[in-house]
């Protein structure tokens, strides 16, 4: 990063003098990723501190945090308006894989979504990791389609069955999950 001329300032961004160091009262924007959600959160409050301490001469800093846990992010995005000081900054929240999933459905599976009463869509997700869960939850969320017929998935996977009763455990209301193993030779 250096060698393109970037300054690069090495320190724990939930320090009030490493904030101040990096001049965080002069930028219009700032990204906390750490990939801690309390440390982001906490970046959050030290620069609204010092923009109190030190003022803002220009328009409010916009400050976006990467929230990990998508149910967090969720809750907190609707929070946004109260979290920040509209003179000072405007805090956004946002999740990576969310941001993706929602992306993916709306811009490439949407045009193909079935239209005739009856047909169904019938996704097919293989793998069940974090990223195939919040894919797999916009589908759910997302997919209304014209029919008005529910979705259909296949999830198929490496300890499954540990990954869907999580799963199921934080969205109860997904489905009911049959657990007998799918036979191979069928």
């Amino acid at each position: 990063v250096r060698s393109l001329a970037a300054a690069v300032l090495v320190g724990d961004a939930t320090e009030p003098d490493i904030l101040r160091e990096a001049r965080v009262e002069r930028a219009s924007e700032v990204f906390a990723v750490t990939g801690c959600d309390g440390a982001n959160l906490e970046i959050a409050a030290e620069i609204n501190l010092l923009l109190h301490k030190y003022g803002r001469q220009k328009q409010p800093l916009k400050f976006y945090g990467h929230i990990v846990d998508v149910s967090l992010a969720g809750t907190l995005r609707s929070y946004c308006s109260d979290l920040h000081d509209s003179n000072l900054m405007r805090v956004n929240v946002f999740n990576v894989p969310k941001t993706a999933a929602t992306r993916l459905v709306v811009k490439h599976i949407w045009p193909y979504t079935p239209t005739q009463e009856d047909h169904v869509s019938h996704f097919v997700m293989v793998g069940f990791g974090a990223m195939a869960q919040v894919v797999t939850l916009q589908l759910a969320q997302l997919g209304h389609f014209k029919n008005r017929k529910r979705s259909r998935f296949t999830i198929a996977g490496q300890d499954i069955k540990k990954h869907a009763s999580e799963f199921l455990h934080r969205f109860p209301r997904f489905t009911q999950w049959n657990e007998d193993p799918v036979d191979p030779n069928e």
